[in-house]
């Protein structure tokens, strides 16, 4: 959570210190406030995973959070197995799920955070009642390239590919 509380923590100096609008992204991890160069909101792509380079959907978003964690990126191979660095706190290993990667919004970058992490860990669609209980708008590519929504997520997002 490290990430989202810093970008967190820059964004808001920069919103005390005078500036209109401010932007600031650590790896993965965002927090926006303020005035934004688009009218709809500061509009954030949400990374394919298996395209690089192109978007699943694109978030308006005047004010917030946005985090997404992958299993995709920081993994390496231990002998014949991938690992990645999403770890189940229960059995100390890296978390297996079918979900490449997920994406949460919230009020805060840390919390988007912790929230896109204990999706990955809860691993199925369960974390979804979880997630709306909490207020945390959501999208996940799973292994096969299929997208899940959470109802919130309908609110902020424009789809580019479904």
């Amino acid at each position: 959570m490290g990430k989202g509380f810093a970008a967190d923590r820059v964004c808001s100096e920069l919103i005390e210190r005078g500036v209109a609008g401010a932007y600031v992204g650590i790896g993965g991890d965002m927090h926006v406030s303020g005035e934004s160069p688009d009218e709809s909101g500061w509009m954030i792509g949400v990374d394919d995973p298996f395209n690089e380079g192109t978007d699943v959907a694109v978030i308006a978003l005047r004010e917030g959070g946005v985090a997404t964690s992958s299993r995709l990126h920081r993994a390496w191979n231990k002998g014949t197995h991938e690992i990645h660095h999403i770890v189940n706190p229960r059995t100390g290993e890296p978390v297996q799920t079918k979900w490449v990667a997920i994406t949460t919004v919230t009020g805060d970058a840390w919390w988007a955070e912790a929230w896109s992490k204990a999706a990955f860990i809860i691993g199925d669609e369960s974390a979804w009642e979880r997630l709306g209980a909490a207020n945390v708008a959501a999208i996940a590519v799973d292994d096969k390239g299929m997208h899940l929504r959470s109802p919130e997520f309908g609110d902020i997002a424009t789809w580019l590919r479904s």
